[in-house]
């Protein structure tokens, strides 16, 4: 007969074969009108095969807004606030965000940091939104109608094998054996 300590060595070592997925990575680039650009980049907190993803399977996110490779703006998931609009809905099977006309009655499957009329992503802020009337930016709490495209345009996503997140939040595990110790 095998010891307690050894059948819970035994189920360690198999647990991964239970459907503990590691996380998946990707990064993505959106592309508005006048100018306007936005790189990302998510990190879910497992690739597990289930339908759609969303914000609620998200550990990282950050997004960095441009007009003419100017800078415009960022946003990262640890500025979440109980008040801030996000929503995030995706394809992990196309390697998508879902767009409006991908899954029928979803209005708005993207809003991060800016709700459906534009105006929320607060005074220095940063945000954008997917919903029916288009695709587009929201910036110093003002809606950006320059960036506007039509709501399905597609916007793909690239997974990784990692990716250095900006946000501290997101900067992975502390490298220990990498610092020194203080000798006295």
């Amino acid at each position: 007969m095998k010891s307690a300590p050894a059948i819970f060595a035994a189920f360690l070592f198999w647990l991964p074969s239970f459907g503990i997925a590691d996380p998946a990575t990707y990064v993505f680039t959106w592309q508005g009108a006048g100018g306007y650009r936005m790189d990302g980049a998510v990190r879910f907190q497992n690739n597990a095969p289930t339908p759609i993803w969303t914000q609620d399977d998200v550990q990282c996110f950050e997004v960095f807004g441009y007009r003419d490779d100017a800078s415009v703006g960022q946003w990262f998931l640890s500025n979440r606030t109980p008040d801030t609009t996000w929503v995030l809905n995706f394809d992990p099977s196309r390697s998508a965000f879902v767009v409006v006309g991908d899954i029928a009655g979803l209005g708005m499957p993207q809003a991060w940091n800016m709700d459906g009329f534009g105006y929320n992503c607060g005074p220095n802020g940063f945000g954008f939104n997917l919903a029916s009337f288009a695709q587009d930016l929201c910036i110093d709490g003002d809606l950006i109608e320059e960036s506007q495209v039509p709501p399905p345009q597609p916007l793909p996503a690239t997974l990784v094998q990692s990716h250095d997140f900006t946000d501290p939040d997101c900067a992975g595990p502390l490298m220990l054996s990498g610092l020194r110790h203080n000798q006295r």
